[in-house]
């Protein structure tokens, strides 16, 4: 069932990351409706179970289109709490925390192109802060190769800084 997870996450992540896109105009927030939705598969495989194969295009776009209305929704509440609090210093500070995530995602937008699996790795280390352990689980690998992908993968990142530079 992973390998099956697998390939539709690499088939379809694109147009699911564009689909919520146009929902949530962020790329960051984007990616992140894309991930909970296949996180949740792999956590819960037997949604896939009752879906026949060829239709599981359809189920994985209701699917982000409905969390990224839901992740929407969340932000709205959010931004609309956290202004009626922000001092001056605090926005520029927000507003600087933007761009350095704006960076990021830049970055982590290049190891996408060029190499899933890293990609898989630093989404999930980085952006939902588990452990190598829980990434083993996610992915079916041994918590040491969870490891040892993650340093290959900062070893690219930094490649890829140099060569920009």
């Amino acid at each position: 069932m992973k390998k099956r997870i697998e390939s539709l996450f690499l088939e379809h992540y694109g147009k699911l990351c564009r689909i919520a896109n146009k929902i949530l105009y962020s790329e960051s927030a984007s990616e992140d409706v894309v991930m909970k939705v296949f996180l949740n598969l792999l956590e819960k495989p037997h949604l896939l179970n009752d879906i026949s194969t060829g239709e599981e295009k359809g189920y994985l776009i209701k699917a982000v289109k409905n969390e990224a209305i839901n992740e929407r929704k969340r932000c709205a509440k959010n931004i609309s709490l956290e202004e009626s609090f922000m001092t001056d210093s605090q926005i520029h500070s927000f507003e600087t925390a933007t761009i350095e995530q704006l960076w990021i995602e830049n970055i982590f937008e290049m190891v996408r192109k060029h190499n899933a699996k890293y990609y898989m790795i630093c989404h999930l280390k980085y952006n939902f802060k588990l452990n190598y352990q829980e990434i083993s689980n996610i992915l079916d690998i041994k918590p040491e190769c969870a490891k040892s992908l993650s340093y290959r993968a900062r070893q690219y990142i930094v490649s890829i800084l140099k060569n920009n530079n």
